[in-house]
């Protein structure tokens, strides 16, 4: 490693701050984005692109894995210096981002990476090998390779991601403490010059470790490492750089992200019984693993949730009160996502099936699927109103959703090319939500008792009709006005969401008085 030479001429915390205030899709290209779409299988598409929770749309909280990710395929000759600046030979050539939206767009294009499940998996499993293990780990890399990626966290679940470029033996002390060895380290938060405090220092009989510019990181504080890595196919799959999505997991370690939980709720393995409950099955010490994960978070604070070594079992999450609830589980070809605003209890189960229980609260449910899915959209969302329980299950004609309460249910789902959503209201408590074309949602009820769902739903949108009586008047207008003003309650989101935008705000107030004047 050469300085100067081999690492960018900016760091992630100053120079790249010019970003702090926009969102990472700011900051790439359309070209990029693009690319992007096509490499990711579809759950990682989701992630990154799609919903109000789309990683891609997120504030920009740093680019530490994609600085170092870049670097590293720098040195390997996989990164064409000329195609960012026309007279450069090293990577310390290049242009600030600011300067240059294509250095941004691919530092921010790895950084999007960590959302692979060949990444996610080591950030899943390399937290519970001891200190020795992956302290060996770099050094053996380091004897082959040139430049090894190391993810680490603290013990307040801050991540961050460095590169790891020589090694030796000899005598340090920090702060008292005495190390017998050293691991050299190009920070992306200081990447412009040589700086020991930066580096690994570790006890090659203890294998306690510290890195003394981050004075909470070091293992005797609970710091972990949560990457260690040189492999260039692994780290370049799905790249920019001509990178392929074709890497094996062996063993796959699902994962459940806990957007928001009670303190105190349980986890517990469950099966479905003949009677269609789900019942408590026993769980071996480890399988289920407390963690913060940090997809899609940069290097800024992760998300409290769990480590599921038995990726094929159900899992029910259960909490005391009446709470908001959100979770999502990340099944190896699935990823289920379940909320209430009061919400009680939540089923996975990776064959295709969510429920969620709570008092009487709005809800939400959604699927999406890598492989094995029914109609051409492999993402499919619903987002209900008042209800005490609510489930969601695939079968060979769609999804069949059933609930206390139906009245006001919008549904939306999405591929790569196309997106459809639909709004419904019905007195029946269980539907089959369906594709009638490739823009089309059905919703069909089973009237006659029979198993099959044989009438359609009348589902036609009127965006305007805010009290849902067929028509646009002024009373509707009335009512938007009072709900705006905190007075007052909707029939209808869908319908009051006027300007399509997916709020409702005083632009739909004024959008609706222009319905009515071009209504007179």
């Amino acid at each position: 490693m050469i300085w100067g030479k081999d690492n960018w001429n900016f760091n992630n915390d100053a120079n790249y701050g010019y970003f702090e205030n926009s969102t990472y899709s700011q900051q790439m290209s359309d070209s990029y984005k693009n690319t992007l779409k096509n490499s990711l299988d579809n759950i990682d598409y989701n992630v990154i692109f799609n919903g109000e929770n789309a990683w891609i749309n997120e504030k920009w909280n740093g680019s530490c894995y994609g600085m170092s990710a870049t670097a590293l395929l720098a040195k390997y000759s996989i990164l064409s210096y000329n195609s960012y600046k026309s007279d450069a030979t090293k990577l310390y050539d290049l242009p600030y981002p600011s300067n240059n939206i294509n250095v941004a767009s691919l530092i921010n294009y790895y950084q999007m990476l960590q959302v692979k499940d060949v990444i996610q998996q080591q950030y899943r499993t390399v937290p519970y090998c001891s200190h020795e293990e992956n302290i060996k780990n770099i050094i053996s890399l380091l004897d082959t390779n040139s430049f090894v990626l190391i993810g680490f966290k603290d013990n307040d679940w801050n991540g961050h991601t460095v590169l790891a470029y020589d090694y030796e033996y000899g005598n340090w002390s920090w702060n008292g403490v005495n190390y017998d060895g050293c691991i050299y380290i190009l920070d992306p938060n200081h990447s412009v010059s040589y700086d020991d405090e930066y580096d690994i220092y570790f006890n090659s009989k203890t294998y306690n470790w510290n890195i003394p510019h981050y004075a909470d990181v070091s293992s005797v504080q609970g710091s972990v490492f949560n990457y260690i890595g040189a492999n260039v196919s692994e780290i370049n799959e799905g790249g920019y750089l001509s990178g392929k999505a074709d890497s094996k997991i062996t063993h796959y370690v699902s994962r459940i992200e806990a957007e928001a939980v009670a303190s105190n709720h349980s986890v517990s393995k469950v099966k479905p019984s003949s009677n269609g409950n789900y019942l408590n099955q026993n769980t071996s010490a480890g399988e289920i693993i407390a963690d913060v994960s940090f997809i899609a978070r940069g290097d800024s604070n992760g998300t409290f949730g769990y480590n599921l070594l038995d990726s094929d079992s159900s899992y029910k999450i259960t909490q005391k009160n009446a709470e908001p609830l959100q979770l999502t589980i990340d099944y190896e070809n699935c990823m289920l996502r379940a909320g209430s605003v009061a919400g009680t209890q939540v089923i996975f189960d990776k064959t295709g099936y969510v429920t969620v229980e709570g008092e009487s609260a709005d809800y939400n449910i959604s699927m999406v699927f890598n492989e094995d899915y029914p109609i051409d959209w492999f993402a499919f969302n619903v987002n209900g109103h008042g209800a005490d329980y609510a489930s969601m299950s695939k079968t060979s004609d769609g999804y069949i959703l059933e609930s206390d309460n139906l009245k006001n249910v919008s549904v939306s789902a999405n591929n790569k090319e196309v997106s459809a959503e639909v709004s419904f209201s019905t007195d029946y408590n269980k539907v089959l939500i369906y594709e009638i074309d490739k823009n089309t949602i059905g919703v069909s009820v089973d009237t006659d008792n029979n198993g099959t769902y044989e009438t359609r739903l009348n589902t036609d949108l009127l965006r305007g009709d805010v009290n849902k009586d067929g028509k646009i008047n002024i009373s509707d207008a009335v009512s938007l006005q009072k709900y705006i003003l905190g007075k007052g309650t909707l029939a209808d989101w869908k319908s009051a969401d006027i300007c399509n935008d997916n709020k409702i705000d005083v632009f739909d107030v004024v959008a609706i008085r222009k319905l009515l004047i071009q209504n007179k």
